[in-house]
């Protein structure tokens, strides 16, 4: 993830969205990390808490739709892998400076499903031209050799 920063301060939100990388949600001493864009369900999400004077690491309390979460003492939280459930608005809270603006996180499906049944769909399609294609000409060498046997009896019948 990137954080980008000006001298003296944090890069300013609109800017930080029109440049795609993490959002910076701005109110005070205390400040959210987020992922601009929708997360994919099953990737992982990292949520940091910072602040603008505050240059070391820091306990810092993470909620979700008002309900504390979790408390961390990097200041930084990661969901593994997110779902639909872990879509909210979060903020953190600074134990001394308070509590950062919320952020909202949406979730998307993931993309898997679709692209599985198109490769399963397609190992299918392969599989039956194949087999298709075995038959026929089985069908055929069939039936040249029934062809053949049949000429040679009349070849045979004639002498």
């Amino acid at each position: 993830m990137n954080r980008l920063a000006l001298r003296g301060g944090f890069m300013p939100h609109s800017l930080v969205l029109c440049l795609g990388v993490n959002t910076v949600i701005f109110g005070g001493d205390v400040i959210l990390e987020s992922p601009v864009h929708p997360v994919t369900e099953g990737d992982p999400l990292t949520l940091r808490c910072l602040c603008q004077n505050c240059f070391s690491a820091f306990s810092a309390d993470f909620y979700k739709d008002g309900s504390l979460l979790q408390s961390q003492t990097t200041g930084e939280m990661t969901i593994p892998a997110v779902s639909k459930a872990h879509e909210g608005l979060y903020k953190c809270r600074h134990p001394e400076l308070g509590e950062s603006p919320e952020s909202r996180i949406m979730v998307i499906g993931s993309p898997f499903p679709v692209l599985r049944l198109v490769c399963i769909l397609l190992m299918i399609s392969l599989y039956l031209v194949g087999t298709s294609i075995l038959v026929v000409k089985c069908f055929r060498s069939n039936r040249r050799s029934q062809v053949e046997e049949e000429e040679t009896n009349y070849e045979l019948s004639e002498m």
